[in-house]
């Protein structure tokens, strides 16, 4: 039996069907809310590749940064809903801001439509080479001989979580300093004016093999296939276990066809091996998600996010 609601939606529907069936009509968008050079950034410009690729359709990345995350994001919030623009959302934009920043002007939920997932990833702790310490050990040995001598840089809020949560695990206190992305809070490491930061595998495996950081760590439970020689945090602190996801989202009122439609467009390409692979040499792990699954997959992720928060006394600014 057909309800009333259904009957009332049903015209919208069909009006979107072929809007969705020509999706896109016109070159895509996809704003990142970080700078170029971030592990957002490159995970979206190679996913906007293999997409443009799909849909014979030109993909523009957009690069909106500031405020951790919030300028792009409210710039994706408050572009058209036709399916024209979609954003690059994280752990940072959609879980973790709710949290962290007092007068956020959206809501990832009731703002946001979901698309798809993307990819999951660990950070590598990235360490200066002037630090006199060969492991994790020795260098939280240094930190609790010199409380709040030793500093962490993060470009990001979960780099910024995953920094706070090692130093409350092991007991010591460092000194948090905020960046404007990954790229230049691990610039500063390798300068010697930062003791640690925990950064993307676009970035540090480069820097590593050049030798200008130690890789004294990875955040994920077990040691990453990509860097099999480096410990996780676990082998020193147990029980500590972070990977950070990335995705697609629309406009809330983009219309559930167009929203469909794209997430079987990204299906098709995330299954694609040599996409896969690229994606791989990232640090990052593609898997697909509908949107009812991925949205679902949000609100569980906003809980756990927030509940780290809280455990670390994180006040929002």
């Amino acid at each position: 039996m057909i309800g009333r609601r259904s009957l009332l939606a049903a015209p919208a529907l069909l009006a979107a069907l072929p809007a969705a069936a020509a999706w896109p009509e016109r070159p895509l968008r996809i704003i990142v809310p970080f700078p170029p050079g971030s592990i957002t950034d490159a995970m979206t410009r190679t996913v906007a590749e293999a997409l443009g690729q799909a849909l014979h359709q030109p993909v523009v990345v957009e690069n909106r940064a500031g405020g951790n995350g919030v300028v792009g994001t409210q710039a994706a919030i408050q572009a058209p809903a036709d399916g024209s623009v979609l954003l690059a959302i994280s752990v940072s934009t959609a879980s973790l801001n709710p949290h962290v920043l007092r007068a956020l002007p959206y809501d990832p939920l009731r703002d946001l439509a979901p698309v798809g997932y993307l990819c999951d990833c660990p950070y590598m702790l990235a360490v200066t080479p002037g630090l006199q310490a060969a492991n994790l050990a020795q260098l939280l040995e240094i930190a609790r001989a010199r409380p709040g001598q030793l500093t962490y840089s993060y470009g990001n809020q979960s780099a910024m979580i995953c920094s706070a949560l090692l130093a409350q695990r092991a007991g010591v206190q460092m000194l948090g300093v905020p960046y404007r992305g990954g790229a230049e809070a691990l610039t500063d490491v390798v300068a010697g004016r930062i003791t640690t930061t925990f950064t993307d595998f676009v970035n540090g495996p480069a820097q590593l093999r050049e030798g200008r950081i130690k890789a004294f760590a990875v955040t994920s439970g077990q040691r990453f296939a990509l860097a099999p020689d480096t410990p996780a945090v676990a082998e020193t602190l147990p029980g500590y276990d972070l990977s950070v996801w990335f995705g697609l989202a629309a406009p809330r009122a983009t219309p559930e066809p167009v929203i469909a439609r794209a997430n079987a467009v990204l299906a098709g390409v995330l299954a694609q091996p040599a996409l896969r692979d690229r994606l791989a040499l990232q640090g990052l792990a593609p898997r697909s998600m509908g949107p009812a699954e991925f949205g679902a997959f949000m609100r569980r992720e906003l809980d756990i996010w927030g509940d780290r928060v809280r455990r670390l006394n994180i006040e929002p600014t």
